[in-house]
């Protein structure tokens, strides 16, 4: 009988879980925490609880694509949580800025209410900004002079025409 050296027999053995370790799909990076925005972490620490999911998922959507925001929020210090809270918020984007204000209040079946309001300058004309913005805006009517769409139910968009450009002023209630 022939006798084969054990180096040989440990590296014949391991061949096949070197080969399928190399073919095998690499396990996914865990997903990173996403960063709280500056009015979900104001909330957090003035004791906003039932309200906070929409904090944050309200400034999520209006912040969506802006390299960087400031907040000012301001609660009821004696019983945050069970109050209205607002938020004034700057976000830049691209060189430009828009400023907007967010609201989120419980209400007394335990869920919670909020808004926003958004105003943007463009240095185009109003019709021009309308297209810029999507064409998912349909006419609603006019605010004054000032021709109102509406996008889905309950976001609404107000053009205001200003010095050579015009200003565009989103805002929606959210029940």
């Amino acid at each position: 009988m022939r006798s084969v050296p054990l180096a040989a027999v440990t590296t014949l053995a391991l061949v096949p879980t070197l080969l399928f370790a190399q073919i095998a799909p690499a396990e996914a990076p865990a997903e990173a925490p996403k960063a709280m925005t500056v009015p979900e972490k104001q909330a957090q620490k003035h004791g906003v609880v039932g309200c906070r999911e929409t904090v944050a998922s309200v400034s999520e959507v209006m912040l969506r694509g802006a390299r960087s925001h400031h907040a000012l929020s301001t609660f009821n210090e004696q019983a945050a949580d069970s109050h209205a809270m607002h938020s004034l918020v700057i976000a830049e984007r691209g060189g430009e800025r828009e400023v907007f204000s967010l609201f989120a209040a419980p209400t007394p079946a335990g869920s919670c209410d909020s808004g926003f309001v958004a105003v943007r300058y463009y240095d185009s004309s109003c019709p021009a900004t309308r297209e810029q913005l999507g064409t998912e805006y349909r006419y609603y009517g006019d605010l004054g002079s000032n021709a109102t769409y509406v996008r889905g139910d309950s976001e609404y968009l107000t053009l205001m025409p200003a010095s050579r450009g015009c200003v565009a002023i989103r805002y929606e209630t959210l029940f």
